[in-house]
């Protein structure tokens, strides 16, 4: 067992932390090293510069042979003491943890539920959310009208020959869909089966479509920037 070293309190007397690793014998490198530091510091010589850098680098190394050694050892410990009281290892392991399992629950989930509710519900009809003819401005309607084939030839961000080939799978997979699986026009799984099989015909052109199809929004965003 790890028994935790507590030094005893003296009155008026502040006390830093303990260190376990801090032995006797740190304890008279550091008093020979601070010994040597209020000599130089009085006397300003060459002989008592280099006392104090000996004894400086004495007391470092202790410090950290010491320290290693004390890793050492605990770690030792705490492999010994998993094999044989694992609930003695867990309990110092807890003790050790300094999150812990503190964490607060600010808000009980029913203020969270009548919160999120208030915020979706809609005091007024739909209607009301809609825009007017008024409001609407050239911006709005340069940004949200249909991207044409002229704009995207004109502006190179797709070529023509791209676009044509567009145009012969569109038809190509309309016409064969209906021919292969004989569906007539009045059909009400017409628009579900074209959607499907144009979705499988464009998965791999779907990373180009999106990207010009952003290239040319930012191209109107940035016109109207540029005018205004």
């Amino acid at each position: 067992m790890i028994v935790e070293f507590k030094p005893k309190s003296r009155p008026g007397v502040w006390l830093k932390k303990c260190k376990p690793y801090f032995n006797q014998d740190c304890y008279l490198k550091r008093k020979a090293y601070r010994k040597c530091k209020k000599l130089h510091w009085r006397l300003k010589r060459a002989e008592t510069k280099k006392n104090l850098i000996v004894s400086s680098r004495k007391y470092k190394r202790t410090l950290n042979k010491q320290f290693r050694e004390y890793q050492k050892s605990v770690i030792d410990k705490f492999k010994n003491l998993r094999k044989s009281d694992s609930k003695a290892y867990w309990s110092h392991l807890n003790k050790c943890d300094t999150k812990g399992n503190k964490a607060v629950n600010k808000f009980a989930m029913d203020v969270l539920y009548d919160y999120f509710k208030n915020i979706n519900a809609l005091d007024e009809d739909d209607e009301n959310y809609i825009v007017l003819p008024n409001n609407i401005t050239d911006y709005n309607i340069e940004l949200n009208q249909d991207i044409t084939e002229d704009e995207l030839s004109k502006r190179g961000f797709c070529h023509s020959k791209w676009l044509l080939e567009i145009k012969n799978t569109l038809y190509e997979c309309g016409f064969n869909l209906m021919w292969d699986d004989q569906i007539i026009a009045k059909s009400d799984n017409i628009s579900k089966n074209v959607k499907k099989c144009l979705s499988d015909r464009f998965m791999l052109n779907w990373s180009n479509i999106v990207m010009n199809s952003a290239k040319c929004l930012n191209y109107r965003i940035y016109k109207f920037d540029f005018l205004f």
